[in-house]
């Protein structure tokens, strides 16, 4: 990870609007911004995540893990 654990972003907009991206923003000035946060975008999702993995209960842990949570048949 890029030196953060991301235990504060609750979405990955906000954390993009800390790295200064804005839908205000030009579309040409939004995808420039968004390159440069490639490899870091995926840190954030993998820390997300796991902070909601660990919070739900053993149950649907075991459900995922096994891969028969519901989520995982809408696929």
């Amino acid at each position: 990870m890029a030196n953060e654990d991301y235990a504060d972003i609750s979405c990955i907009e906000e954390w993009l609007e800390r790295k200064g991206w804005s839908t205000d923003l030009a579309e040409e000035e939004q995808r420039r911004l968004e390159g440069q946060f490639v490899a870091e975008y995926s840190d954030v999702r993998t820390a997300m995540w796991k902070r909601h993995y660990e919070s739900l209960d053993p149950a649907e842990k075991a459900l995922i893990d096994e891969e028969t949570h519901p989520s995982k048949t809408l696929l």
